[in-house]
C-alpha cells in the first residue's frame, strides 16, 4: 500500500529585506517642487510614515488612489502623526500630475525620473506596484498591505499601531500672486513666519489689486472677517500689508501677513523677450535675442496655480515642448535677479 503524498503550498507575503533593520534614507521632491526628507523631516520628529509605491499605469493603483487619500484625510492630512508620500517608478513630472488629478491624490507625490522615485523602487527593492509599506520613526518597516479596496482595512490597521485619527488643521497658503490691469507677481511665501511679500514694480496702483491663491486643504480666507475668494476678491494694500485669517477645515485658524510694495524689480518688457506661438499647441519659443538673458530657470504653472513643470533656458532663443501636458490655461513664470515675467 502506497503512503499518500502530502502537498503542502505556502504562500506567503514578505515584507522585504528591512524588516529588522532600519530602512535606507531618502530625499524626494514632489510635482509641485516641495522636498520630502524621510528621516529629518519625519522620522527623527517622532512621526510613522506611510509610503504608496504607485505607477501610473497601475490601474490597481488608480483605484487605490482615492482610498488612501481618504485614509490620509482621516488621519490629519500630514499633520498628525502619520505622514502619507506616494513615490511613482519610472514616469515624470507632468504624468504623474495627471495622475493625481484624476485619481485624487491630494497627499505629496513624487515621479520616478524627476522626483527622485526611481532610485528609492531600487534601494527598497520594490519590483511590483501597487506596494504600500508603514516606517516607524525607529526607520523599521512595521506593516506592508496586500492588496486592499477599503478605507475600513487601512484605517483600522494604522490605529492599531496607537495612531489617532484628526481632521486636516493645514492653514498654509501654497500659491499667491497678486494681479493689477497688466502685471501679475507671484509672491515669496514664507511658511514658517507666516508671511507673503510681493514686489510690484513702480507705478503699480496698490489700491486695486485682485489676490489669486491657493489655501491648503480648501480652507476657507477671510481678512478682518470679510471672505476672500480666489481671483475674485479687490484687495487695498496702499496703506500697508493685510492679515489674512486662513481656518483649516477642523476650525483652527492662523493669521498670515501679506505685504505688497513697490520696488525696482521689474518687469521684463515685451521690447525685450518674445513667446510665440501663443496659444500654443506642442512648441513654442522663448526669445531673448534682444537681451542678454541666459541660464535663466523657468517654471509653468496651471491655472490652479501649481508648478507642473520647470526647465533652464540655456540659449537666447528656447524651444520649448509642452506636447505632454494636457490642453488649458498656463502661467509662465521667468525670473531673473531684477526681473519677472509671467504671462498667460
Amino acid at each position: 500500500m502506497k503512503k499518500p503524498i502530502l502537498s503542502v503550498i505556502v504562500f506567503f507575503i514578505s515584507i522585504n529585506s528591512f524588516a529588522q533593520k532600519a530602512v535606507p534614507d531618502f530625499s524626494v521632491t514632489d510635482i509641485y517642487g516641495h522636498t520630502h526628507k524621510l528621516y529629518s523631516d519625519y522620522l527623527n520628529l517622532n512621526k510613522y510614515v506611510f509610503i504608496d509605491f504607485f505607477s501610473v499605469g497601475c490601474q490597481s493603483c488608480a483605484e487605490l488612489s482615492p482610498v488612501l487619500d481618504t485614509v490620509y484625510r482621516n488621519f490629519g492630512c500630514n499633520y498628525g502623526d502619520v505622514v502619507f508620500i506616494g513615490i511613482d517608478g519610472y514616469s515624470d513630472n507632468t504624468h504623474v500630475f495627471e495622475f493625481t488629478q484624476n485619481y485624487r491624490m491630494t497627499f505629496p507625490a513624487s515621479s520616478g525620473n524627476e522626483g527622485g522615485g526611481n532610485q528609492i523602487f531600487t534601494d527598497y527593492n520594490i519590483n511590483y506596484t501597487p506596494y504600500k509599506i508603514l516606517i516607524d520613526p525607529t526607520g523599521k518597516i512595521i506593516a506592508d498591505y496586500p492588496f486592499e479596496t477599503t478605507v475600513k482595512y487601512y484605517r483600522d490597521t494604522l490605529l492599531a499601531q496607537g495612531l489617532s485619527l484628526q481632521q486636516c488643521s493645514g492653514n498654509d497658503f501654497w500659491f499667491f500672486s497678486l494681479l493689477s490691469e497688466s502685471d501679475s507677481i507671484v509672491g515669496e511665501i514664507n511658511a514658517d513666519e507666516k508671511t507673503v511679500q510681493l514686489n510690484m514694480p513702480n507705478g503699480s496702483d496698490l489700491s486695486q489689486l485682485t489676490a489669486f491663491f491657493i489655501a491648503e486643504s480648501n480652507a476657507a480666507v477671510k481678512i478682518y472677517g470679510t471672505e476672500q475668494i480666489s481671483s475674485e476678491t479687490v484687495n487695498d494694500f496702499s496703506q500697508g500689508a493685510l492679515v489674512y485669517d486662513i481656518t483649516s477645515e477642523d476650525g483652527t485658524t492662523e493669521s498670515w501677513t501679506v505685504t505688497a510694495t513697490t520696488s525696482s524689480v521689474s518687469i521684463i518688457s515685451e521690447k525685450n523677450i518674445n513667446i510665440y506661438p501663443n496659444p500654443v499647441k506642442t512648441d513654442f519659443f522663448i526669445d531673448f535675442t534682444s537681451s542678454d538673458f541666459k541660464n535663466i530657470q523657468s517654471e509653468l504653472y496651471n491655472s490652479e496655480g501649481k508648478r507642473i513643470k520647470s526647465f533652464t533656458l540655456k540659449e537666447a532663443n528656447s524651444l520649448i515642448n509642452i506636447s505632454d501636458i494636457p490642453s488649458g490655461i498656463y502661467f509662465l513664470k521667468i525670473r531673473t535677479d531684477k526681473n519677472l515675467f509671467l504671462v498667460k
